[in-house]
């Protein structure tokens, strides 16, 4: 009886999903009020790129930190979903310490939140990140920010990633970070957007097209796990991730060093193992320092 009975709930669910309002609306011009990316007036020395991988984006914090130790400061941030979160704080304060401070003690219910409002559109709200980067960011804009920083996001229209670098900093940042089905798409510029690994997950390019010198990028996709996929739902989150890692790793072998970091045992949302995922990005890098100031000497 139990056999039957599953497939009819997940049958269910999916005509409760398929006969819901349509909430989203697409322009005519979707990309009509998007700022332009000007071109770059002198070539950033060293550009560090920023991957996505929800909590294991507290990686980041550790690779900041072995940089700050050695005396290197990044010229330009570029970040994607969970890398534009730790980016722009970085950037709006360059202090490792600080960081871990307000990072390493958080979990996910800090951030996250079910909103049934958001359905069927999404599962999760937002509004604890938004209140969380608007109370810690000394630098709510763009412009302000004490190091030159991009946030990247997925445009849900046209399929395009778009480089976000001047205006308000906190409504990119929750655009970069909107997971799709997770989180609601962020409208922005008369459009909407989700997260930027839709598109690409370690956004070298961008930091190309801005002509660095040198390019640092930071890869955080996810081992494929040894159990077998069990139903329907197991095998879609395994498709998705086989397309984020290899999506992510082809786009991060672009860069002039790779600072890889996998985890077999850290999801998108895990908030246990914060101390162990900041430890790995500080050991990563402490691998590839060597290299790093190797080449930016030259």
């Amino acid at each position: 009886m139990k056999n039957k009975t599953i497939p009819l709930i997940f049958s269910a669910l999916l005509c409760i999903l398929m006969m819901s309002c349509q909430t989203i609306q697409f322009s005519k011009n979707p990309e009509a009020f998007v700022p332009q990316m000007p071109p770059a007036k002198k070539p950033y020395k060293f550009a560090l790129v920023l991957g996505g991988g929800g909590s294991r984006g507290l990686a980041h914090v550790g690779v900041l930190e072995v940089l700050e130790q050695a005396g290197i400061k990044p010229d330009l941030i570029v970040g994607c979903s969970a890398g534009a979160i730790v980016g722009a704080l970085y950037a709006s304060r360059p202090e490792s310490k600080w960081m871990k401070s307000i990072l390493l003690a958080k979990n996910a219910s800090h951030f996250l939140g079910f909103d049934f409002s958001e359905f069927p559109v999404a599962l999760l709200s937002n509004r604890g990140l938004e209140k969380f980067l608007t109370q810690h960011l000394d630098n709510r804009r763009f412009q302000d920010l004490q190091i030159p920083f991009i946030a990247v996001a997925t445009n849900l229209q046209t399929g395009r990633l778009t480089p976000f670098f001047t205006g308000p900093v906190v409504k990119p940042i929750l655009a970069s970070g909107a997971v799709p089905g997770a989180f609601n798409p962020v409208s922005l510029y008369n459009t909407y957007y989700v997260d930027g690994a839709v598109a690409d997950p370690v956004p070298v390019d961008v930091a190309r097209e801005l002509k660095a010198d040198f390019v640092v990028a930071v890869e955080l996709s996810q081992p494929l796990s040894d159990t077998p996929p069990a139903n329907l739902f197991d095998i879609m989150w395994r498709s998705m991730a086989i397309n984020f890692a290899q999506l992510s790793r082809q786009n991060a072998l672009k860069a002039d060093v790779m600072i890889e970091i996998p985890f077999t045992d850290a999801g998108l949302f895990s908030d246990d193992k914060n101390i162990n995922i900041y430890l790995s990005g500080r050991e990563r890098a402490i691998e590839a320092l060597p290299e790093i100031q190797k080449r930016l000497a030259k």
